[in-house]
């Protein structure tokens, strides 16, 4: 009885340390640590408070990369319901903080209520700790090479202050990048610069601090992502480490240039506060762990979780769910032929199919207006080949055709 009571207490006092750290970063000022605080616990309160309190209402995973991947899920989806209202209703960003606060005090009230989840084992704890540290230690590396803004920046920075500072949010044409220019089909509904507009609202920081210094807080969580989809994938905590190794070398140190030749600091963890980077580290990541671990043990819940985590994906960057959808139908084509005893995976990879594209068709009918009213939808003979002069290297002619190289 003194356990039960105990991993009940400790796992409310870890869900307080999210709003903890960001209250001692208001008592510090607005630089260096104190900004570092501010912007870890504004992030932790959007991003995996909601949805880990939210989660120990339904049914709490037993891996931590699971459970991380699942409350970074359910999270987002909070945050774009929350900003969904605020379109509906003409409201300010003040609206959809409000939604965030009443959904983590409601659900803190009915998860102190649930029996406390498993203790995890010694190992797995240790495991889940170093993948932590881990990023811990390359965040401080990318806050220390943070440096001036600029390319593709700008263009998501000038939305997330308007989102942060604009009174009334009554359409999203709203926050788009010209008065009467039609909105980007790729990023009509800007989820992901409302998060950085949340962050700099919860930490009263300027939204050009957050652009810059986000990323570094949020690379411990794409560590523990990545560790997570390795032992989602592989079934082992070695194989969760060998993938965050492969996936650090990968996303941080390899291929990333800038167009004059020169390397682009740390890759795309330097870049976590824009919907590209985000996309590919984070959700995909996310995205990835969720749908193995339903193809693994199944579960209605984690069906749930799955098919918000591709919402989130969509609604952040909307092509890139398809690939999702490509990687899991290879799992099942790999399995088909190399593996006996596949049959039985095969209905939960079917229902995990469904949850990626179902959501990814309703975000497409859901845009649909706003991608036919794009000149981009339709160029002019001179604009295309313009376009294809200027990316000509990412394409592949193909006749009257183009493709991606």
């Amino acid at each position: 009885a003194a356990d039960f009571s105990w991993r009940r207490i400790r796992f409310l006092a870890v869900a307080a340390t999210a709003p903890a750290v960001l209250l001692l970063g208001h008592m510090m000022p607005l630089a260096g640590p104190g900004l570092a605080l501010r912007l870890a616990g504004a992030a932790a309160c959007i991003l995996v408070l909601p949805g880990a309190l939210i989660l120990r209402c339904l049914a709490w995973p037993s891996s931590p990369g699971i459970a991380i991947a699942a409350s970074f899920a359910l999270s987002l989806t909070v945050v774009a319901l929350a900003l969904g209202l605020v379109f509906v209703v003409g409201a300010s960003l003040d609206l959809a903080a409000l939604v965030i606060v009443v959904v983590v005090v409601c659900a803190a009230v009915l998860a102190a209520f649930r029996d406390p989840p498993e203790a995890l084992s010694r190992a797995e704890r240790w495991a889940a700790g170093a993948a932590l540290a881990v990023g811990a230690a390359l965040g401080g590396v990318v806050w220390w090479a943070a440096g001036s803004l600029e390319g593709d920046v700008f263009f998501h920075l000038g939305r997330a202050r308007k989102l942060a500072e604009l009174d009334t949010l009554g359409t999203l044409t709203t926050v788009g990048e010209f008065e009467g220019g039609g909105l980007h089909p790729g990023y009509a509904f800007p989820l992901w610069q409302s998060v950085d507009a949340l962050v700099g609202r919860f930490a009263d920081a300027d939204v050009a601090d957050v652009v810059v210094y986000l990323p570094a807080v949020l690379v411990p969580l794409a560590f523990l992502l990545a560790y997570g989809a390795g032992s989602a994938v592989f079934g082992s905590r070695a194989g969760g480490l060998a993938f965050l190794a492969v996936q650090a070398g990968h996303f941080g140190f390899s291929g990333f240039f800038r167009r004059d030749g020169n390397r682009a600091g740390i890759g795309l963890f330097e870049h976590l506060s824009q919907p590209q980077a985000a996309s590919h580290v984070l959700l995909l990541t996310a995205a990835v762990v969720l749908a193995f671990a339903f193809v693994r043990h199944g579960g209605w819940t984690m069906l749930a979780v799955l098919a918000a985590g591709s919402f989130a994906l969509a609604a952040v960057h909307p092509t890139y769910a398809p690939y999702l959808a490509l990687l899991l139908g290879g799992f099942v084509v790999a399995r088909v032929l190399l593996v006996r005893g596949w049959e039985r995976l095969l209905t939960r990879t079917a229902l995990a199919l469904g949850a990626i594209l179902v959501p990814f068709g309703l975000v497409l009918i859901v845009l649909l207006p706003a991608v036919r009213e794009a000149s981009a939808h339709t160029p002019s003979a001179e604009k295309r080949a313009a376009e294809l002069a200027n990316y000509g290297p990412a394409f592949t002619s193909l006749g009257g055709w183009i493709g991606l190289a």
